[in-house]
Parts: C-alpha cells; structure tokens; sequence
C-alpha cells in the first residue's frame, strides 16, 4: 500500500511538473527576468527605494491610498493612568534611536509603485518625527471603547508618511480614581505581522515571549539540498488537496459585498481563563494543537450566527468551511527575534461548518492543522507561492480581483493565534495589564470573510478580538452578542463534551435532565435516569428531582419527567457579561443532608425527605481493583452481584486474596453500605470473608468506583469520613483501605480523613485505583496525579498507585503491550511525584488493573496479554496486580457484548485467576 501511495505521489506531481513546465515554463521564466529587471532599475534609480520581499506583499497588491486597510495591531489595556509623555519617551528610546535603525528600519518606510509594482520607500533618519504617529484622547461617558479602537484601526495612513501609529486612549476616571486606559499601535501588512507586534509589546513592558512556533522553531539548521528539492516536488499534490476540493462556482449563501465595500467593520472583544482552555485540551487529547481549539471555536460561533439569522436556510450551510490561518514557518526559517518584518506564513485549515458538536468541529480542525504542517503547507507558502505571486505586477493582481471567477470557499473565515508569555504579568510602564487584543484587520484582502479574528494567550487568560462582516454583523450590538452569546455557548459545550469524553466520565446531558452521558474512550453515549429521576453531577448519580436543580435559569423545573424517564428543560448556564467571554461551564447545585454528631440531620441547603429505599442506579461500568503491601494478587469481587460466592471461588482456584467492591453512601448519607445499599455488617456478605479469612485470606476495601454514591460526598467533614474509613476497615477486619477515584473528590478532605486514620492506626494501608488518560500518558491529571499530590501535600503514606489499564488508547497495536505501556508512564509519573523515592521502591509502590476480555472501547484484553502481564509484573517486582472482575472470568457469553457476568471471549473458568497467580 506504501509503494502504491508513493507511486501515485510521483505520477501525479510528475505530470504537474511537466505540463506547468511545457504551458507556463517559458513565460515564468521571461517575468521573472522582467521582474528583477525592474527591481533593479528602481533601486539605481531612486536610493530610498528598497525591494519589497515575496512576503511582504503576499497580500498587498496595491498602495496605501488605493487599498487602505491591510493593517494588524495592538490594543493594550492597563488599570491606571498612561503617562504619554513617557510611553513616548520610551518608545523612542527603543525604536527611533540611531543605533537601533538597523532592527527596526521598517518604522522608517511607506510603500510606493514603481514599474508595476510596490517597493518600500524610506524616510531620512532625521526627518521622522514621532509627533506625526501618535494621537490622544479621552472616552467620553457613555463611549463604547470598541468602536473607538475599530474606527482608528481603520483610519488611512497619513499620506507620505511611514506606515504605522500609535495612540494612548484614556478611559473614563471611576469613582475610586482608577481607570482603565488603552495603549494602540497598529502599522501596514507590509512592514511587520503578527511576532513582530508582540516584539514590541516585550520591549515596552520587559517581557520576553515564546518563539512563534514553540521551542522547536529554534531550530535553525535549514534544510538541505535535497529536503529542499523533496518539498519543491511536492509543490502540485500538496496546493491540489488544499485548493482543488474547496473551489466553487456558486454558493446557496445569499451574495454579500465585499469587504472593502465598507467604511468600518464592527469589533467585539471577549476574554477567558487560561486553564479551563488547557483542560479542554488535555481531555481532548494531548496531540490537540491549541490554535485548533481556537479555530474551531470561532467557526462554531460563525455557525450559531448563520442559524439565527435570516440570511440562510439551516440545509444551505456547507458541511465545511475555510479558514485562512497566519502560522510560523518552523525549522531553519525561524522568524528574525529582533527585528520588524513580514516573516509569517499561512494557509487554509478545512473545519466542519454544519454540524452542531463543538468537539468533532475542533477535532477535524486538528487534523486538517496537522496535515497542513506535516506536508509543509506553510512552508510551501512561504518560500514558492508567495514567491510566485510576487512576480506579477500590481495590475494583474487588481484584475483577477475583479473578474471572481473562482471562488475559494466563498464564506470563509480568518484567525491567527498570537503566543506571548501565558505566565507573566505584563506592565506597562509599571501598570498592570489587563488585556491585549490583536487585531488584524485586513479587510482589503479577505473580500468575504464572515469574521476577521485574533487571540492571545497571556498571564493565564486568553484574550479574543473579532471583527465582522457588516452584512452578517450590521453593528456593535451584533458583534457583542457574538462574544457574549455565539463564542460563549461554544465555549461552554466545549467545555461539556470535554469533561463527558474523558474516559469513565458520567456528565449531564446538557439537553435534558433525566439523562447523562457516559464515554467509553472516544464513544459518547446518552444514556437514561431510572424514571422519576435527576442526574446529579455533584455525586456522579441519578438522584431526586428535589435534590438537583435543573431547568429554567437555575431555578424550577421548566416541565416535570415523564415516565419514560425523559425530560424537557436542561441544565441552567452562568450569565456571561455582555463584553466578555467567560468559561464558566453550565452551574450545577444539589442538596444533601448529613448526620451531625447529635444523631440528628443538618441541612445543607434544603431540607429532603429521603425515602427509605435508595434509587435504583444505571449500572456502572467495570471498575478497577485496589491494592495493598500484604496480598500479591487480590481480583475484584463484586459483592452486591449475583453469582458463585467467595468460598466456591476458593475451592475452585485456591485463590483466597480479595478486592471488595464497593463501600459507598447511602439514603442515610455518611453511612457506608455495600454498593450503597447493604448493610455494611451484612452476614451474607462477610460470612464467605471470615471463612476465608481463617484460611488466611486477606482483603482489601475498596470505596468510590464508577457510580457511587461516593460516602466521601456525603461526610462533611474530615472527622466524619475517617470515621467512616474505619467502619469500613473493621466490619471487613482488615488494615487495607482503596479509594478509587472516578468522580471528583473533595481533595483535602479525603485526603486530611486518610491521613487522620493512618495516624491513629500506624498500620493501615492506603491505595489509591486511578484512571488512564493513554499508553503514553499515565493518569489522568484531575482524577489521577492531582490526587496524588495532594495525598503527599497532606501527609498520606501512600503504598500503592494502581492504575485502571482499561478503555484508554495509545500507540501499541498490541493491547497486552499498551496495558504495559501505560503501567510504565504511570511509574515515570510516581517518579515526579515521589522524586526522593528509588526506582525500586516506586516499583513497589505501583499495581496493575486490567479489565478482562472485552473492554467498551472495544479493546479486548486476552489470556495471552495477562501472561504477558504477569511475566512483566515479576520481572519488575511490582507492588500488587488485579483485575475486574472475578465475577467475568468465564467464557458464558463468549463473541458477545459486554456483560459484568462473563469476559465477553472464549476461555475456561476462572483461567484468568490461573494465570495472575503466577504473580510471586
């Protein structure tokens, strides 16, 4: 298949090559020598010209006055007061100096043509004087500060003077004397982009921010003779998958005017925090480039706006759209750290337009990101096309402009993520800044862009400026429902899918309240409530309706359940400030009783009568198994499931070691029953562990799990919980205590309760069962080291980390060798968690849950990858390994679906148990 794929790669780019060689060769060749003809006769000419780069001009086709708006920029906006007469002082002193001129010549030019085409003209050291580059003025009460900023962005350029400006706004004084006020600079296309304003920012405020690209656009080796000529080969394939699929002749959009038909451009600014974008992106995938994130997101608001409007049929949006992204050219061409210039490059990310997932739109756009640079997309701009559109004179380009014969994804949009330093407080002569918003206003160039827009990440927020087309955002109110409203409610179901695609998750169904959704891997499944009830996602459970507030704006109900369990209404949002955008996900509340020490109940909130018979629950998914210092090898054992008891799995196996599943809350709250209804002391129950017991069995056990109700939800306090961990520990008799995580937990306070109980019983045992984000990953983050840490934080001897190797992917095509794989990222973890600990002692410390057979990602987990496993665990000496469930391992239900009776594979009874007592 390889050799097929390269061939095809050949063929085609071999007849490419050769008809553009016979067709356009000849001709090429006669305009390139016309147009270094004309560079040089301008140059000898006239001294003050110099020749304009491929580009500086890559989207510049005529001068100032007859394509006015080709502008990026700046504002910044401080709390306090400008001092302008020092910014300007300042300014100059980094800028205009004489020893400086060399970096930051281009401060010095405007553009002319000559011959056909544009050259940069300079102006006399001497002769500039920053007076004419820099304005002042006040808002005045009342004054919107977005129109104000949008209307000087799109002022013109004084006419023979450099191309750039720079103007201190002064917002109105408060009460308290504070103000917010606003520093602008923008300058032409032509003389710096994007890197280049942020060169500026850190020179005025001390700051020194990434490379464009990361730390690997450090690279500078280049490339060589041959990677060059590889990429020049390439050139036809690579412009055809971009270009050919995304031509057409028409379009069922409604004809729009084109950008530069227009005196001003609404403008909508908006800002979020930082980490919750982060979250998103560590749930979706640590592949997830964080442009894709903010890409898809602007589309995603396109699209709400092309559904409320009126301007087009919800069937006539296309299932794709273009959007044309500015991204750095990496390796070898790194952009120059310390000068004003044009550098970047940029190319179209094909994102999905009609569908309503806020996820699958930034996932595509993720891989369309990739394939872009993978193929050297930006690369290819940079260095060929944008060389070939250099050579055509201005009249050429003016024409094609005109003619609109083909049309490129006509509604297209336009984004470009500027990186500055995410963890610094900027200051700006001393005063903190607030916000930074670029603006790249081009609207000469991109004649049906539907949004022009810009973000930047800083001081742990991200910062979005947007500007709209008129015919789709007529004024500023338009464009402020845009970030109040469109890029908020992305946000928001973003953040929703985010949370509900991380493996084992159960999250509200943000459309109805009796429902939830599960994630098995990347596999989204709606499911229902018993009827008659709630999600509850402060305790991961169905629940009373009484006991979770869904529906209306965070008040009643806006229509009762039916009893098929569906219900209208869903869940109550945040209100979001009209001019910003927060990522405050949709607000859950529930109310809860617990005991107080009088034996009495203690509202929390509200008070709820409990019926004495707890709420039937949607089974939970596997889980996984606990561990501990004494038992080697203890399998999980359901103990609320119907099946053969622990003795009869004792006479068949010899195995008497035991993981008990699960001690959960209760309608009574912080009493602990089995699976949160039998009683704890349950003689059905524990009978079979004293037998065994007096065999010598050991047994951990284990709280939490997939559903709960966790009882370390309903303890209020750290006295209570350890007080309910100690129930636990002596109705089983054993020192052993698991909580597995697969629900938010209140951190401090389980982890103060186990610390407590360690104390007054020096030889309890503690493990925490952790979930596994991927192979190559580990735990994951919230539900997984944070954990952790915060157990080291508060003084819990944790003896062991035994992480859930099931429903997760990774890089291996074997899942034995994945389930390894993901052990060993979970050790290189402990190592930076428990760095003063030896390699050995980690080992000791670490366990190994599998879930047998068939897993719901569809993964299967097979006889021949626990022999592996085992083998693996005794080379390494490992801490303990485990499995779910016992109550599976049996061939009943083998090639069917996934069953908590039986393995879903074929094997014997109990063969799994054989083979993980192998483990010495």
């Amino acid at each position: 298949m390889s050799f097929l794929l390269h061939l095809r790669s050949f063929l085609i780019n071999w007849m490419a090559w050769t008809i553009l060689l016979l067709l356009y060769g000849p001709p090429l060749l006669l305009l390139t020598a016309w147009r270094y003809l004309i560079n040089f006769l301008a140059t000898r000419l006239h001294s003050d010209y110099s020749v304009c780069t491929p580009n500086d001009t890559l989207l510049v086709h005529e001068t100032p006055d007859k394509q006015p708006i080709l502008t990026g920029g700046f504002c910044v906006c401080v709390l306090g007061k400008i001092d302008s007469e020092k910014l300007k002082t300042l300014f100059d002193q980094l800028f205009l100096s004489q020893e400086n001129f060399s970096m930051y010549e281009n401060l010095y030019c405007d553009l002319v043509k000559w011959g056909g085409y544009l050259f940069k003209r300079q102006i006399v050291l001497g002769r500039l004087k920053l007076e004419n580059h820099f304005q002042e003025r006040t808002l005045t009460s009342g004054e919107d500060f977005k129109v104000v900023v949008a209307s000087w962005f799109q002022e013109k350029f004084q006419k023979g003077l450099p191309l750039w400006q720079m103007m201190v706004l002064h917002g109105v004084e408060e009460k308290g004397g504070q103000s917010q006020d606003y520093f602008l600079f923008k300058a032409h296309h032509v003389l710096m982009d994007g890197y280049s304003f942020v060169h500026i920012l850190d020179k005025l405020t001390g700051v020194t921010s990434p490379p464009p690209g990361g730390e690997e656009e450090e690279d500078k080796q280049g490339k060589t003779f041959w990677q060059e000529l590889k990429i020049l080969w390439s050139v036809p394939e690579v412009v055809g998958s971009f270009t050919l699929p995304n031509i057409s002749f028409s379009s069922k959009f409604p004809e729009s005017k084109p950008l530069s038909k227009f005196e001003m451009l609404p403008m909508a600014c908006g800002t979020c925090d930082l980490e919750p974008v982060r979250e998103i992106r560590r749930k979706l995938g640590q592949d997830l480039r964080f442009p894709a994130i903010i890409y898809g997101l602007q589309i995603g608001a396109m699209r709400q706006c092309l559904l409320n409007s009126k301007l087009v049929e919800g069937d006539a949006i296309p299932e794709h759209v273009l959007l044309s992204t500015s991204l750095p050219v990496l390796k070898g061409n790194s952009h120059p750290r310390n000068k004003l210039t044009n550098h970047w490059s940029g190319g179209y990310v094909k994102i999905p337009l009609k569908t309503a997932s806020a996820k699958e739109r930034i996932l595509e756009c993720n891989k369309s990101l990739e394939l872009l640079m993978k193929r050297e997309g930006t690369y290819i701009t940079w260095k060929y096309l944008a060389f070939l559109l250099w050579l055509f004179p201005t009249w050429f380009h003016r024409i094609v402009d005109k003619l609109d014969v083909v049309k490129l994804c006509k509604y297209r949009s336009s984004m470009s993520c500027i990186p500055q330093s995410c963890n610094v407080q900027y200051k700006l002569l001393g005063l903190p800044v607030e916000h930074i918003y670029h603006a790249p206003l081009m609207k000469d160039a991109f004649l049906t862009a539907v949004l022009l827009g810009c973000s930047s990440s800083h001081h742990n927020q991200v910062d979005f400026s947007l500007f709209g087309h008129p015919d789709w955002f007529p004024d500023q109110d338009a464009m402020n429902t845009v970030m109040s409203q469109y890029m908020r409610k992305e946000l928001e179901v973003l953040a929703i899918n985010a949370a509900a695609c991380q493996h084992g998750n159960l999250v509200p169904d943000p459309n109805n309240c009796a429902n939830y959704i599960q994630c098995n891997h990347n596999e989204e499944m709606v499911r229902p409530c018993p009827a008659g009830l709630h999600f509850n996602p402060s305790a991961s459970t169905c629940d009373w309706p009484q006991n979770v507030q869904c529906g209306g704006d965070g008040g009643e109900e806006e229509s009762s359940t039916s009893e098929g369990g569906s219900s209208s209404g869903g869940w109550s949002s945040s209100t979001f400030p009209s001019a910003q955008v927060q990522i405050t996900t949709t607000t859950w509340t529930s109310t809860t009783t617990a005991p107080d020490v009088g034996g009495g109940e203690e509202e929390s909130s509200s008070t709820v009568t409990i019926p004495e018979t707890s709420p039937s629950l949607p089974p939970p998914p596997p889980l996984p198994p606990s561990s501990s210092s004494s038992p080697r090898f203890a399998p999980y054992f359901d103990v609320n499931m119907d099946g053969p008891s622990l003795t009869k799995v004792y006479a068949k196996t010899g195995q008497k070691d035991f993981t008990l599943a699960f001690a959960l809350g209760s309608s009574e709250g912080c009493k602990p029953k089995w699976g949160g209804a039998n009683d704890i002391n349950d003689p059905e129950i524990l009978g079979p562990v004293r037998e065994l017991q007096k065999l010598g069995g050991h047994f951990i056990v284990a709280t939490g799990g997939a559903m709960g109700p966790y009882f370390e939800h309903l303890c209020s306090t750290v006295d209570e919980l350890a007080s309910a961990y100690k129930i636990v520990l002596d109705a089983v008799g054993t020192n052993h205590i698991d909580v597995d995580v697969e629900a938010t937990i209140d951190n401090d306070r389980v982890n103060q309760a186990l610390a407590q109980v360690q104390k007054e019983r020096p030889n309890t045992t503690v493990s925490y069962t952790l979930m596994v984000q991927a192979e190559d990953y580990g735990l994951t983050p919230i539900l997984g080291t944070e954990v952790l840490r915060n157990a080291k934080k508060n003084g819990v001897q944790v003896n062991i980390v035994n992480p859930m190797t099931m429903e997760f992917g990774g890089p291996s095509k074997d899942f034995g060798d994945s389930v390894i794989g993901a052990a060993k990222s979970v050790l290189q973890q402990m190592k930076g968690i428990w760095p003063e600990k030896g390699e050995k002692e980690l080992k000791k410390m670490l366990g190994v849950t599998p879930m047998l057979g068939r897993n719901f990602n569809g993964k299967i987990f097979t006889q021949e990858h626990a022999k592996k496993l085992v083998s693996w665990a005794n080379e390494n000496q490992i801490g303990l390994l485990a499995f779910w469930s016992v109550g599976r391992d049996n061939g009943g239900c083998a090639g069917g679906g996934i069953s908590p009776s039986c393995s879903s594979i074929a094997q014997g009874d109990y063969e799994f148990i054989k083979i993980f007592q192998g483990f010495k």
